[in-house]
């Protein structure tokens, strides 16, 4: 079954694109801006080292599975921190039992505060540069959704829907 969940989180990650802004590089006000030290270590992850062992056997797991079958002449980029939280975005939206099989794929019992820490080391906005996460869920026209459930995710992922 999670199979199945992996290759629906495949096509939605396909599916999602994201746009942020014009294109064009605006400054940043100064009370926007972080002060950036470079000899300032990063602050780490609000990770338990039990989450972040079955993070890393996430990415083995899956990047065998998508990469198995390539031609060693064929370049290929995968990126599991993005498919993890393309596939974390489904959570409010689970129930029971594929709620129970995403937690067991993704191999994490709290979803909610991974995908937080993953998607808050990606954002930043210093002297340096601007990173921020940008995700969309693309649902069937005329279909009536929770809308509580899809502002859940747009506040968990920064995701539009």
């Amino acid at each position: 079954m999670f199979k199945k969940i992996m290759l629906i989180g495949l096509l939605a990650l396909v599916g999602c694109q994201s746009t942020i802004g014009t294109g064009q590089l605006t400054e940043v006000p100064a009370d926007k801006q972080e002060v950036f030290d470079p000899h300032k270590p990063k602050e780490p992850l609000d990770l338990s080292e039990a989450e972040v062992l079955a993070y890393q056997q996430f990415v083995d797991v899956t990047t065998k599975y998508l990469l198995n079958d390539l031609n060693a002449n064929e370049n290929m980029v995968y990126s599991p921190m993005s498919f993890f939280l393309a596939m974390s975005m489904l959570e409010p939206i689970a129930f029971e039992q594929s709620l129970a099989e995403l937690s067991a794929g993704l191999g994490q019992q709290d979803l909610q505060k991974v995908s937080q820490a993953m998607v808050k080391s990606l954002t930043f906005n210093n002297q340096v540069g601007r990173s921020f996460v940008a995700n969309s869920l693309w649902f069937q026209k005329g279909l009536a959704f929770n809308q509580q459930r899809l502002l859940a995710i747009a506040n968990q992922f920064k995701a539009e829907s």
